[in-house]
């Protein structure tokens, strides 16, 4: 593909909007919350109305990341769809390649660079040095069976075992004519009701809440990406299957927005039901808004939201490096004598300091890691199809899908 090529495909504004909208919300939600009964202790309307703000996202900002399930397995598989429109077959091997140049960068100067500040911190302060192993566990993508130095990277271990399978199971559907919206969405049921059974078994031998054992398998969560998968054949195949979404677009709105609200009422903590019937319902409900977003917002946004969107991958990479850190500062810091009565003033700087470094940090790390990869990446790999998502209007849409899946 020519580099004149390469230059007319263009980002899809409305997705990098949703991803940016997701990647805030993340943040917000791995923010450090003060004791309630410290807060009470607490004069200022304003700095409670901020805390009940915080509390918010606290309680279910945990959701956007299946937002980002079902954006993955949407982009990620219209790239494939639109390569077996064109050459009748996918080229499972430079599929792979491509994933292997958008994630792993990335990710491994991350784990990389983070167990040397670490190491290097403690050699410094006389503590325990960080486990290798620990990381190692990350780099493999194991953790969220094994666990490991850095807790969100399980999402990444779910992503990138979808990333090695996709490919193969739609080459075989391929292979023996069962290319099918049938076929897909079947799978999406079985896959449906194995995260729901298993999740079922697990908590009726839960004593408590367990984030480990009841959120992060991978068996719990590939429905939400499969979904994607199945919004991406009708776009690519059956486009007329949206039009009664489109014309009920209020009250699927509606449903869809009431569902996840309830994420915002119950906390997961104090409700194990949650893992089992909202793991399974919240990809559908983020089905419906991406496909109705895509339909109805305008490609178009404030810059800062879509560049944001655009670094997505490597702010989520990078946030929680900061959060746990400006957390421990924090900490530090209200527990002092000069400080301990300006709490207010300490946990704001501490929540502006923990998002504006998270998303500086990442934008920069998209430039200098990401972005250099990317360029290699399609050197020696380049994209065989530039991947259409034909509207109801049959207006063509051009989005470049080396996004952050």
């Amino acid at each position: 593909m020519s580099d004149n090529t390469i230059n007319h495909l263009r980002r899809n504004s409305t997705l990098d909007l949703l991803r940016a909208i997701a990647v805030i919300v993340i943040i917000f939600h791995h923010l450090y919350l003060p004791d309630q009964n410290t807060l009470a202790a607490i004069p200022g309307k304003a700095y409670n109305v901020f805390i009940s703000f915080i509390n918010i996202w606290h309680t279910g900002g945990w959701i956007a990341v299946d937002m980002f399930f079902v954006l993955s397995g949407f982009l990620v598989s219209g790239l494939l769809f639109n390569e077996y429109k064109k050459y009748k077959h996918i080229d499972v091997k430079s599929f792979i390649a491509r994933r292997g140049f958008k994630i792993y960068p990335a990710f491994v100067f991350f784990i990389v660079s983070t167990f040397i500040f670490e190491l290097v911190v403690s050699k410094a302060m006389h503590k325990q040095a960080p486990s290798i192993i620990e990381s190692l566990k990350d780099l493999a993508f194991l953790h969220n069976y094994l666990a490991g130095r850095w807790i969100h990277t399980w999402s990444l271990d779910i992503e990138e075992f979808f990333y090695l399978t996709i490919p193969f199971f739609l080459f075989v559907l391929i292979k023996y004519g069962k290319l099918k919206l049938s076929s897909l969405f079947s799978t999406y049921l079985v896959l449906v009701l194995l995260g729901l059974t298993c999740r079922w078994i697990n908590i009726n031998h839960a004593v408590k809440y367990d984030f480990n054992e009841q959120f992060i398998k991978t068996h719990f969560r590939l429905d939400g990406l499969f979904l994607g998968v199945v919004i991406s054949y009708i776009y690519n195949f059956k486009p007329n299957l949206l039009n009664t979404l489109y014309k009920y677009k209020i009250l699927a709105l509606l449903i869809s927005t009431s569902i996840l609200v309830l994420n915002f009422v119950f906390e997961r903590e104090s409700n194990l039901w949650i893992s089992v019937v909202m793991l399974a319902v919240n990809p559908p409900a983020f089905a419906v808004l991406i496909t109705l977003a895509l339909k109805f917002l305008p490609d178009t946004g404030n810059k800062w939201l879509l560049k944001i969107g655009q670094c997505s991958y490597s702010i989520y990479l990078w946030h929680l490096f900061f959060n746990y850190y400006y957390t421990l500062i924090y900490l530090k810091a209200i527990n002092q004598e000069g400080l301990a009565q300006h709490q207010q003033i300490v946990y704001i700087v501490y929540v502006t300091a923990n998002v504006l470094s998270s998303l500086g940090f990442g934008i920069l790390m998209t430039r200098l890691i990401e972005n250099p990869s990317l360029k290699w990446r399609d050197k020696y790999y380049p994209p065989r199809v530039r991947n259409i998502i034909t509207n109801v209007n049959q207006t063509p849409e051009i989005i470049n899908l080396s996004l952050t899946a």
